[in-house]
């Protein structure tokens, strides 16, 4: 079984034959590392990692879900005349293959006794060790109880409008089934209106929920946020419930900035990886920043912006049908129409800490029963995906007895490649959909919102501030101050930047900088190539790292002008920002 400080521990170990093909057998291995499936002759190898797995379960004929499946007919199988009293377990995994993630799908068919009770025993015996290494625990522990499928759910808050209008697709499509494969339940309610997620953050019990997952563009994290620090028990609810986001709007920053930190692949399937990390249930702390304006005080985890950029975001609005395009498209617009704006900026320097590993947290820890129909096309190669399949493969291991006797023989187990077809829709029982639609005028101008939440370190707005701020006053295309790597998928802002780094990136670009150094500035954006330096060639543009800032723009010009919040429209006028002493838990891929 090994010896040795380098050699995997093995817990499990089974031989299983290609059915079809009883010369070819295979030594099936579980070891702390995962399953190892070794061939004799001739010689290979494969390991489907247990980093890689997100759930481990069985189906039931009558379309229960139980730990393991219970007997069905098998076409393909010869040896059972009468009767099949096998047991089926399934072992989901996405491995990382040439810069992208693939689904794995092992299927293991008990069958070598001939009652069901008895191979189902064994199919258990497997998942719990499974279950174990997958949770970070001894194989041998006893196995975490389920709570009931009705309590700590995830509560999945869907966007129908943001992007181009493809998020209830997306989800279904692409997350509720990877979800089915972790038996994670959850409940989805649909967005109807302006607010919705933000009110349902403030007055619901959402400790109730394993964690809440914004499906959508950054503004409906935006909304969640702010939901919460207008709780009196804020402080509570960014350290207990976790928040995750799906991207299917046009920017989709935040998610795009996850994968870029983790090194998890991002295209050219962006939701794969935020499902991936709902399932795995790491968390690593965000920087919050409280940001200030003239009417109202607001909590940020992406950007405030003035100017250029800001113009850009809120401009294309109208164009929001061609999705993340629309930014391309209005940065041309506006190139062409360059505007200028005239006002002070205000901002304290600070240093860049040294980068440290990414860090992610165990949050979640349970997993519940569920059912759901997921199948792929056919693979035909052992290890291999099939020109059909892409980015699925599918591997089953069938438990064939020899003709020996009953008695004496040996419980050998065959692997072979299913046929199967693929689901276009997945139905997972102990999770819902629901669409709440009444409350739409809840927040009115009668019925005013109490704002909590961390208090500034800051002079009020309205002061002066020390003599010891740096400001520079003028003439500004943008300023903007960003505190992620991404603004959006393909608007690298800020290289340098980490999730909790407490760290403002303030880009200044001044009056002055020609139609050209724009245009290489805007394209540059795409690789972060306007942060190589501090400054440009001519000093038109900087990038200054800041512990706060005040952005004081004079009266609103006779152009249109925007300050946005994380690509929200603000009141215009004075704005401040800094660094929030608490931070909220972000779901993240493992580490």
């Amino acid at each position: 079984m090994g010896s040795g400080a380098n050699t995997p521990r093995v817990h499990l170990e089974e031989t299983f034959y290609i059915l079809g093909g009883r010369s070819a057998a295979f030594v099936v291995r579980l070891t702390d590392k995962g399953l190892t499936l070794r061939r004799e002759r001739p010689p290979s190898e494969q390991t489907v990692c247990v980093k890689d797995m997100v759930g481990v379960r069985g189906e039931d004929t009558e379309g229960g879900a139980s730990c393991m499946c219970r007997p069905r007919k098998q076409k393909s199988s010869s040896s059972s005349s009468s009767g099949d009293s096998s047991a089926y377990l399934h072992v989901f995994a996405y491995e990382l293959k040439r810069g992208r993630r693939h689904r794995t799908t092992l299927t293991l068919r008990f069958r070598s006794f001939d009652r069901y009770e008895d191979n189902a025993k064994e199919a258990l015996r497997w998942r719990a060790a499974i279950r174990c290494l997958m949770e970070g625990r001894a194989v041998d522990a006893a196995p975490v109880p389920n709570p009931p499928a009705s309590e700590r759910r995830l509560l999945i808050l869907l966007n129908p409008k943001s992007g181009s209008g493809k998020a209830r697709h997306l989800f279904q499509k692409r997350v509720a089934p990877l979800l089915s494969e972790a038996e994670m339940p959850f409940s989805v309610q649909v967005t109807e209106h302006a607010d919705f997620a933000r009110h349902l953050a403030r007055t619901q019990n959402v400790y109730s929920w394993r964690g809440l997952v914004c499906v959508g563009g950054d503004g409906i994290m935006y909304e969640v946020i702010n939901g919460i620090f207008e709780r009196p028990d804020w402080r509570q609810v960014l350290q207990e419930v976790p928040l995750a986001v799906v991207p299917c709007g046009s920017g989709n920053g935040l998610a795009r900035t996850i994968c870029h930190i983790y090194d998890e692949p991002y295209f050219p399937n962006p939701v794969m990886a935020s499902a991936l990390a709902i399932v795995k249930g790491r968390t690593s702390p965000m920087d919050i920043v409280r940001v200030e304006t003239k009417t109202q005080i607001l909590f940020s985890f992406l950007s405030v912006g003035w100017g250029l950029l800001s113009d850009i975001d809120i401009e294309s609005e109208k164009l929001r049908v061609i999705g993340g395009q629309r930014f391309t498209v209005w940065s041309l617009a506006r190139l062409i129409g360059l505007r200028t704006y005239r006002g002070k900026v205000y901002y304290t320097p600070t240093t860049p800490k040294v980068t440290s590993p990414v860090r992610a947290q165990p949050h979640l820890s349970h997993s519940f029963s569920q059912d759901a129909s997921l199948d792929c096309d056919d693979c035909t190669r052992l290890g291999e995906e099939c020109d059909n399949c892409r980015e699925n493969t599918t591997i089953s291991l069938d438990n064939m007895a020899d003709n020996a006797s009953k008695e004496s023989r040996q419980r050998l187990d065959s692997w072979y490649s299913a046929t199967s077809k693929k689901s276009t829709y997945f139905s997972t029982t102990g999770s819902d959909y629901m669409s709440i639609v009444e409350n739409k005028n809840i927040d009115g101008a009668k019925s005013p919102v109490c704002v909590y939440g961390p208090a500034s370190r800051l002079p009020a707005l309205t002061t002066s501030l020390p003599a010891d701020w740096k400001c520079i006053e003028g003439e500004f295309i943008s300023v903007h101050a960003g505190y992620q790597p991404f603004l959006g998928e393909d608007i690298i802002f800020a290289p340098e930047s980490r999730l909790d780094d407490g760290i403002i990136w303030l880009l200044i670009i001044r009056g002055g900088v020609t139609r050209t150094q724009l245009l290489s500035f805007l394209l540059g954006l795409a690789k972060g190539a306007h942060a190589s330096g501090s400054s440009n060639s001519n000093g038109g543009l900087q990038l200054i790292p800041v512990s706060a800032f005040r952005i004081v723009p004079e009266p609103e010009p006779n152009h249109p002008a925007y300050i946005t919040v994380d690509g929200e429209k603000v009141t215009y006028g004075p704005v401040q920002g800094e660094v929030c002493s608490v931070q909220a838990n972000i779901m993240v891929p493992s580490q």
